[in-house]
Formats: C-alpha cells, sequence, structure tokens
C-alpha cells in the first residue's frame, strides 16, 4: 500500500490504516520469541527465530521471502534480504528519511 514505512515513524491511525489495507491483499502471519529466547539466543537470534515462526503460520508457504534487514532467517523458499540502504530508489521505504 502507498506509503507503507517504517512502522515507528507512522501516526497510530495511519498504521492501522495499512493494516487493514495489508490484511485485504495478504497473508498475515505474527510471532514472538519469549524473553527466555532472547536471553539464551540474543536478540538477532530471537528475531530470525520469530520470522521462521512467523512464516510458518501462514496459510500458503510464499515462493519467496524479503527480509527487511541484513541477515537471513532459515527459509524453505528463496529469501533476499532488502536493507534500508540497499532498498531500490522506487521503494517508498528508501525516500524515508532517518
Amino acid at each position: 500500500p502507498d506509503g507503507l514505512d517504517d512502522s515507528k515513524r507512522l501516526p497510530a491511525v495511519r498504521r492501522r490504516e495499512l493494516d487493514i489495507a495489508i490484511r485485504a491483499c495478504a497473508h498475515v502471519s505474527i510471532a514472538m520469541a519469549s524473553v527466555e529466547e532472547v536471553d539464551r539466543l540474543n536478540v538477532l537470534g530471537a528475531s530470525m527465530l520469530a520470522m521462521e515462526r512467523a512464516f510458518a503460520g501462514l496459510p500458503h508457504p510464499p515462493v519467496h521471502a524479503l527480509v527487511d534487514g541484513n541477515r537471513l532467517p532459515r527459509l524453505p523458499c528463496p529469501t533476499d534480504c532488502a536493507p534500508r540502504s540497499r532498498r531500490p530508489r522506487s521503494s517508498p521505504r528508501s525516500r524515508a528519511t532517518p
């Protein structure tokens, strides 16, 4: 959807509008790692675990995953990193200011 950006930069009303728009056109899966897992794996390891869990929770397995970051979780499909610095200029998120 137009205006998709880092959720921390969006007002609550816009986040809710985008949530509705995304759920209308995509499958969504939300997962987490516990405090104990963060302590055991560190924040990066726990983030990878949560991404793997979210992927597993989707109703249909995607054929490709684009990860917002510079590390890849272990997923059963082709996966690419898209950290902010490497996003195409046409991406709405690449135009956001830090």
